[in-house]
């Protein structure tokens, strides 16, 4: 749900409904305290990170080659939406590569969940097409990073199944 909404440059809203002594059902609280822990774990440390303003092109390298299972890209929207074309691609331990993410529009925040993790030597971010207008010195990115989140995922969707949703 985060990933679906948050990642894709949208809002997630969460309607939790207190009893009327203002109160939140223990399920509610659960699951919203389930997504909270899920993101600071899952996003919390990546396993590698970089930022740019001005370069098309960024690269994270883990300290070794390294499974993930999720891509971030985050533009500075206070200096506009830029980017209107990217590719993210993983360069192998044993040479190749993978195309990981592409895309129209990063804005405030672009996760990609791999279907499967991949091992990695490397991640790149291509920036391959700015909004006609964008001034020198853009894309504005502060932050490139690459994630490996599945086990924080199957327990986060273990407590949402305990807690009814």
């Amino acid at each position: 749900m985060y990933e679906t909404s948050v990642g894709h440059n949208t809002a997630l809203i969460i309607d939790i409904a207190p009893f009327a002594n203002g109160t939140v059902p223990p399920a509610q609280a659960a699951a919203a305290k389930s997504l909270g822990d899920f993101v600071a774990a899952c996003y919390g440390t990546p396993v590698a990170r970089s930022s740019g303003d001005g370069q098309t092109v960024l690269t994270v390298m883990p300290s070794m080659p390294a499974a993930i299972d999720r891509v971030m890209v985050q533009e500075d929207i206070a200096k506009g939406q830029l980017i209107r074309a990217f590719t993210v691609t993983a360069q192998l331990p044993g040479g190749g590569a993978q195309v990981l993410a592409s895309g129209t529009s990063v804005g405030h925040k672009f996760i990609k969940v791999l279907p499967a993790p991949v091992t990695v030597a490397q991640v790149t971010l291509n920036v391959t097409m700015l909004h006609p207008l964008a001034q020198t010195g853009a894309p504005f990115i502060p932050n490139f990073s690459i994630f490996s989140c599945s086990a924080f995922a199957e327990e986060a969707d273990a407590a949402w199944a305990r807690a009814g949703f």
